[in-house]
């Protein structure tokens, strides 16, 4: 069976990132925690029994590809700090070298019952399922995209993603802003976002 490393990377998610890591842990073999350097809370100690990597930011595709390389699976499952993960993606690991897409929901609250503005992007499809090869990198500075193989998608494995739920209106419009900056940054490299991004 092959090997599969969990890879979050993690600026202040002392809330979240605990949620994340207990979602996966019981599909993978090893953790790895890309901790941005500017972290300020407990989230170092929230990434307990991880491997922890500390990285400076300067976008979140290079956040994520620096991270990966410290990862010693086969395969790598990619998650957000404020994510969670329902469904063993391990069967897919079987299925040949791809990027595995998964839809992710958007919540208001833990119970998963109040569903977030972002909801509208349903299925909003994310490439988080792929071989630990270095054919496979992220690219955009913010909405990164995982590129570099051919891309499926599954319904058997789901996102919970609960932004909502783990910051504050002021946190949320503060990392809005980074997203609008790094997003200027992205058009000028000639990426393209949708509408929602």
């Amino acid at each position: 069976m092959p090997t599969l490393a969990l890879v979050v990377i993690a600026l202040n998610e002392e809330r979240g990132l605990p949620l994340a890591l207990a979602s996966a842990r019981p599909y993978v073999d090893e953790v790895v925690v890309g901790l941005d350097r500017r972290t300020r809370d407990r989230t170092r100690e929230a990434a307990e029994g991880a491997r922890i990597i500390d990285l400076d930011f300067t976008s979140f595709s290079q956040m994520r590809n620096d991270a990966m390389r410290h990862a010693t699976a086969d395969w790598i499952l990619m998650l957000d700090a404020d994510e969670t993960i329902e469904g063993d993606p391990r069967p897919l690991l079987k299925r040949g070298p791809a990027i595995w897409e998964f839809p992710r929901r958007h919540w208001r609250d833990f119970a998963r019952s109040i569903a977030a503005p972002e909801e509208a992007l349903w299925p909003d499809r994310q490439g988080r399922l792929f071989p630990n090869s270095p054919l496979v990198r992220f690219e955009r500075p913010v909405h990164e995209i995982c590129k570099g193989l051919r891309r499926r998608r599954t319904t058997d494995v789901v996102l919970h993603h609960f932004k909502h739920a783990l910051r504050s209106p002021g946190l949320i419009a503060e990392r809005r802003a980074l997203y609008d900056r790094l997003m200027e940054v992205g058009r000028a490299l000639g990426y393209r976002y949708r509408e929602g991004d």
